[in-house]
C-alpha cells in the first residue's frame, strides 16, 4: 500500500460532499474510538470502514441502475403488447402524466395516429431495444415481450439489511484479532463489540436508531447471526 500508494489511497464517497459533513464523520468517530478505548485503531478501522463504504455507494448505485432498466423494460413490454396485434382503433383513450399534470389523449383520431406510430415501428423493427437492455439487431418475440411485461421487480431496498450485516462483517477479524473488545472464544459477539457495531452504523447513518426498539446489542446480534445463517443456507 505505501510503494503503490505513496500519496494516499484514493477513497470517494458521496455521501459526505461538504468539509462539515467529512469533520462530523471524523469526530463521530473519534469520540466512539475513545468510548470503547480504540484510539490506536484510528488509521485501521477508519480505512476499511470508508473503503467498504465505497463499494456498498457503487453496489447501491448498480441495484438503482439496473432497477431503473427492469422497470422501463416492463412498461415498454406492455406498451408493445398493447399495440402488437390491435387495432389501433380499439385505443380508447392514451394518459401521460408531466411533471406538473397528467395529459389525457382521448380523441379517436390522435389516439389511432399514436398507435399507428407505434405498431409501424414494431413492423419495421423500429423498437428500441437497448432500452429493454437488448442489442439493436436482435428481435423480441411476443413470448419475451409478455415476460417482461409480467415480470415481478424487487425494489433496491428489499434486502438491504444484508449490506449492513456485510459492514460489520467486514471488520470482524480485525475486531476479533486485533482489539481488546474481542468475544470470548467459541463466542461471535461480546456485548462490547456489538455495542461499537451499533454505535458506528449510527454514525454512518446505515441505521435509524429510532426506528429500532430492541436493545443494541441484541439488534446486532440478530442481524449477524441472521446474515451468517443466511451465507450458510
Amino acid at each position: 500500500m505505501i510503494q503503490n500508494n505513496s500519496d494516499g489511497f484514493p477513497i470517494v464517497i458521496d455521501w459526505y460532499d461538504t468539509d462539515e459533513k467529512v469533520q462530523e464523520i471524523e469526530d463521530g468517530f473519534k469520540a466512539i474510538l475513545s468510548k470503547y478505548n480504540l484510539n490506536s485503531h484510528y488509521d485501521n478501522l477508519m480505512f476499511m470502514m470508508l473503503t467498504k463504504l465505497q463499494v456498498m455507494e457503487y453496489q447501491a448505485y448498480e441495484l438503482d441502475l439496473q432497477y431503473e432498466h427492469k422497470t422501463r423494460a416492463r412498461e415498454l413490454a406492455q406498451v408493445l403488447l398493447a399495440f402488437k396485434d390491435q387495432n389501433p382503433n380499439h385505443v380508447s383513450s392514451i394518459l401521460i402524466k408531466t411533471v406538473t399534470e397528467p395529459v389525457k389523449i382521448a380523441d379517436p383520431q390522435v389516439c389511432q395516429w399514436i398507435g399507428k406510430l407505434i405498431k409501424d415501428a414494431i413492423n419495421e423493427g423500429g423498437v428500441p431495444l437497448t432500452l429493454l437492455g437488448m442489442e439493436d439487431s436482435k428481435m423480441l418475440t411476443e413470448e419475451q415481450l409478455k415476460q417482461l411485461a409480467t415480470s415481478k421487480i424487487k425494489k433496491p431496498s428489499t434486502g438491504g439489511m444484508k449490506y449492513v450485516a456485510d459492514f460489520c462483517l467486514h471488520l470482524y477479524l480485525y475486531m476479533i484479532k486485533e482489539t481488546s473488545i474481542r468475544p470470548d472464544p467459541n463466542t461471535l459477539l461480546s456485548d462490547t463489540l456489538s455495542n461499537f457495531y451499533f454505535d458506528v452504523l449510527t454514525l454512518f447513518k446505515l441505521i435509524e436508531p429510532t426506528t429500532i426498539e430492541s436493545e443494541p446489542k441484541d439488534y446486532i446480534s440478530t442481524l449477524l447471526r441472521n446474515r451468517i445463517k443466511k451465507l450458510n443456507d
